[in-house]
């Protein structure tokens, strides 16, 4: 029996690769969004234990740790009930762009991406300078995932063939 030697045609990569060498956009959204959900949930931990925006509530503080334990502990404002409630919002919106990014739904990227910009114009409010990065480098890959899923560039029947794209992983 003769063993004919498959080849596997591949079309030329059309869409954009996240920061131009890593993977491709829809596992890069996927990936930012993974990595929101773990910080979020560190950071309600973090702020639930009394480590927040204000930093380390200090042990011989009794006022703020009474606060605290009451939930109507404040951080620039908003009791513990108020922030624990913002990232829960945040990790559905993370969820939603994980979604957006295997489903290939323009209106679940985006719904993400706008939380990502809200984040941005917060933490430049607040002169936050990590917060401003990571929001701008997860921002880049939704943009350009909504941009490619518009266009057509990236979509269900063009991904396995054309469109996956990865480094490392």
């Amino acid at each position: 029996m003769v063993m004919e030697r498959m080849e596997f045609h591949r079309e030329p990569k059309m869409g954009s690769k996240c920061c131009w060498c890593c993977c491709d956009t829809r596992r890069a959204v996927i990936i930012c969004n993974a990595i929101s959900i773990v910080l979020t949930f560190l950071s309600i931990i973090f702020v639930s234990v009394g480590v927040g925006v204000n930093g380390v509530v200090e042990e011989n503080d009794d006022d703020a740790y009474d606060n605290r334990k009451d939930f109507s502990f404040t951080a620039k404002g908003i009791t513990l009930g108020g922030v624990i409630a913002l990232q829960l919002l945040a990790i559905v919106c993370h969820v939603v762009g994980i979604f957006g990014a295997l489903k290939y739904n323009v209106w679940a990227v985006a719904f993400s991406f706008l939380w990502y910009v809200a984040s941005l114009v917060l933490n430049g409010i607040n002169l936050n300078i990590l917060g401003l990065i990571l929001a701008l480098g997860f921002i880049y890959p939704h943009l350009e995932l909504m941009i490619e899923i518009q266009r057509g560039i990236m979509s269900e029947k063009t991904y396995e063939d054309q469109e996956m794209y990865s480094c490392c992983c």
